[in-house]
């Protein structure tokens, strides 16, 4: 993970520098990668507590959301994704989705009959 510096504390927190790389890996042929863009909120009262936008990048493609660090030296790190899934991935869930409570459908009516 590379270091990076901020001023200030909570809210008031500011990212010194940046944006930043955090960690890199492949595994397989896919590529991963963590961009620090920012800090919303950041303290280091005995244990590190930080959110701020950000952006995980799989094989090129960006996507944003907002990440969050907490703990004594940092050991938990989240990331939630906030992009919204293009329309294939969207129809092919709700595909799913539908197919799965059809399929319960048809297995609660023959515990039925």
């Amino acid at each position: 993970m590379t270091n990076f510096s901020f001023t200030g504390d909570g809210s008031g927190a500011a990212l010194v520098g940046g944006p930043f790389v955090q960690w890199s890996f492949t595994m397989g042929s896919t590529s991963y990668s963590f961009t620090l863009q920012g800090l919303t909120q950041m303290t280091s009262h005995g244990q590190i507590n930080g959110t701020g936008p950000g952006f995980a990048t799989v094989n090129g493609k960006n996507y944003s959301g907002t990440w969050s660090l907490t703990g004594q030296s940092g050991t938990q790190f989240n990331f939630i994704v906030t992009t919204v899934p293009d329309g294939g991935s969207a129809v092919a869930l709700l595909g799913v989705a539908l197919t799965s409570i059809e399929g319960l459908r048809r297995v609660l009516r023959r515990r039925n009959a």
